[in-house]
């Protein structure tokens, strides 16, 4: 990826996933909060 985008880019293309992620772990984290979640192993 990083030869056919420039390094640059796909750094920028990275960081642009990993707050893509970021946001939606976030989202999650939020309708877990709104449930009684508690392991059980």
């Amino acid at each position: 990826m990083a030869d056919k985008l420039g390094l640059a880019d796909a750094i920028d293309l990275l960081e642009h996933t990993l707050q893509e992620e970021d946001a939606a772990l976030n989202t999650l984290k939020v309708f877990a909060s709104e449930f009684d979640v508690t392991e059980e192993m």
